[in-house]
C-alpha cells in the first residue's frame, strides 16, 4: 500500500495508519513519503530570516477549506510512527526527489554549482534530503493502536499531564468523554 504525499495533510495520522494498516494483508508493505521537515532548503530559508512554513498569504487570505501541510515530520519521527503503530522491518530512506523537481521552476535562478554544492552537502548529510521514503511489514498479529493504548503510552511520555486530572477519571471514562468532544 502506498502513502504518497498524504501524511503531512493530516491532523490524526494515527487514525489513517491505522486504517490503512487494517486494509493491508499481513506481512504486506506500507510505504510512505512525505517530505522532510529537516531539508537543508528549509533550515537555510529559517537562517535567512524566512519561514519554512506554508506562506501566510495563502492562510490569511484563503476563504476555502486549509489544504496544505498540518505537519511535517523528520525521518526519525516518521520511523517511530511506524513502530509504534507495530510494524516491523521499519526502513527509512532519504532522497531529493523534492528539491530535483522543484530545481527547474524554483531554484532556475541559482547557479548551477550552488545546486550542486546542495547535492553534495546532502550527500554528507542523508537527513539534509528533501524526501523521506519510509516502509515496513504489518505483522500477521497486528492489532491497530486503540485510543487505549495511545492514552497510556500518552501518559507515560508526559507524566505531569496525570497532575491535571482532578476528577481522578479512570482511562475509558477519559476516552468517551474526548469521543463526544469531537463529536459536536
Amino acid at each position: 500500500m502506498l502513502l504518497l504525499d498524504i501524511l503531512e495533510h493530516v491532523l490524526k495520522p494515527r487514525y489513517l495508519l491505522n486504517k490503512a494498516l487494517s486494509l493491508l494483508r499481513a506481512g504486506g508493505l506500507l510505504v510512505v513519503e512525505t517530505p522532510n521537515a529537516a531539508m537543508l532548503a528549509k533550515r537555510i530559508l529559517l537562517l535567512l530570516g524566512k519561514s519554512n512554513q506554508t506562506d501566510l498569504n495563502f492562510i490569511l487570505y484563503n476563504i476555502g477549506p486549509y489544504r496544505s501541510h498540518i505537519r511535517e515530520y523528520t525521518s526519525k519521527e516518521v520511523k517511530t510512527l511506524l513502530e509504534a503503530l507495530f510494524m516491523t522491518e521499519v526502513k527509512i530512506k532519504m532522497t531529493n526527489d523534492a528539491v530535483n523537481e522543484c530545481a527547474s521552476a524554483l531554484l532556475a535562478r541559482l547557479p548551477r554549482l550552488l545546486m550542486k554544492l546542495y547535492g553534495l552537502v546532502s550527500n554528507i548529510y542523508p537527513n539534509f534530503r528533501s524526501t523521506i521514503i519510509a516502509y515496513g511489514r504489518k505483522p500477521q498479529d497486528w492489532k491497530p493502536l486503540d485510543d487505549l493504548m495511545a492514552l497510556a503510552r500518552f501518559k507515560r511520555i508526559y507524566s505531569h499531564i496525570a497532575k491535571w486530572n482532578l476528577d481522578q477519571e479512570d482511562d475509558v471514562n477519559i476516552i468517551e468523554k474526548l469521543k463526544q468532544l469531537n463529536e459536536k
